[in-house]
């Protein structure tokens, strides 16, 4: 089973992962901010092409957060739509009890499409924040991240960037590793 030969495997593949992770090329990040009420409103897959432009490469990794004093009645919000078992569409998972500025990591090779399902409505089985269903109905801001990745990053590498900006952030929904 496990000896010497197979640790030692396993080290050279970690090894050879991690020298993955160092030539890994990142552009500059992209940001943005929404209003609540936009959200609520609901925004245009169109405007948020708008405001990715560029950001459809292979690899996108994206960053959902809200200001600090946001994120107790963001939760309250979510947590009383994940109640209602007859809402129709899918939610992320709750990871903490404990409101925190950062909602979602994930990644995209569709950035524009995949916000929209987190800002708007996504199609019912698909696990999405669904923000626009469930908003609070108050002054807020969200902040959207998303970074374009690119050199050497085969699915292994993406997904360990996405792995350690999770842990690093520790967002209030979603899940960390690959589905």
């Amino acid at each position: 089973m496990i000896d010497d030969a197979l640790l030692e495997s396993a080290c050279a593949r970690l090894s050879a992962r991690a020298a993955a992770l160092r030539s890994a090329l990142f552009a500059d990040p992209v940001r943005r901010s929404y209003t609540f009420q936009q959200i609520r409103e609901g925004i245009s897959l169109g405007e948020l092409r708008r405001d990715f432009e560029g950001g459809d490469s292979p690899r996108v990794i994206y960053i959902i957060a809200v200001d600090p004093e946001s994120a107790q009645s963001v939760l309250e919000a979510f947590s009383a739509a994940a109640l209602n078992k007859q809402r129709g569409y899918c939610l992320p998972r709750l990871v903490t009890k404990s409101p925190k500025p950062t909602m979602y990591v994930g990644s995209s090779q569709s950035i524009a499409s995949r916000l929209h399902q987190h800002l708007n409505k996504a199609p019912g089985r698909t696990y999405a924040l669904n923000m626009s269903r469930w908003c609070p109905s108050m002054e807020g801001i969200v902040h959207i991240s998303i970074q374009c990745i690119s050199g050497g990053t085969g699915r292994d590498t993406f997904q360990d960037m996405e792995d350690a900006l999770w842990l690093a952030r520790e967002p209030m929904f979603g899940r960390l590793g690959s589905r």
